[in-house]
């Protein structure tokens, strides 16, 4: 269901987005990341980005911290069922799976361009239901 969720940047009027990062990568655990760039955006423009620490372990208190920071949907890499529930539980959508430069992830966001094999964890592509998850992302932005 993470290829399910992408939406197009172009199509949100203006938006919070959390990208995980670990070295100038999206982090490959939500769970353990201790940054996240946050992209605040209208229209595909960038506003403005800052870099938020994310200092508890704790699930909950990852949640809060994230639900803090205001934002609306966040990519990321893998991440545990208990996270994504919480999270999701508090309005905030996750594009997960995602693995990359930082700013080719971004890049490819804006423009609406995920998802794409090559910022896809390898794990994700080779699950039995990429395919489905794949027509269903490209169904979604066409829509």
């Amino acid at each position: 269901a993470c290829f399910s969720q992408y939406i197009k940047a172009q199509e949100v009027k203006n938006t919070e987005t959390g990208i995980t990062e670990w070295e100038g990568r999206v982090s490959p655990v939500l769970d353990v990341s201790r940054h996240l760039s946050v992209i605040e955006y209208q229209g595909g423009e960038i506003l403005k980005r800052v870099t938020a620490f994310l200092p508890e372990e704790e699930t909950y208190h990852r949640a809060c911290r994230i639900e803090s920071l205001k934002v609306d949907l966040l990519i990321c890499g893998a991440v545990s069922n208990s996270l994504r529930e919480m999270l999701e539980s508090r309005g905030i959508q996750l594009v997960s799976f995602v693995s990359g430069n930082i700013e080719d992830v971004l890049s490819a966001w804006l423009q609406g361009k995920l998802p794409r094999p090559e910022l896809t964890m390898p794990a994700a592509i080779g699950a039995a239901d990429a395919d489905e998850e794949m027509a269903a992302a490209t169904e979604a932005r066409t829509v």
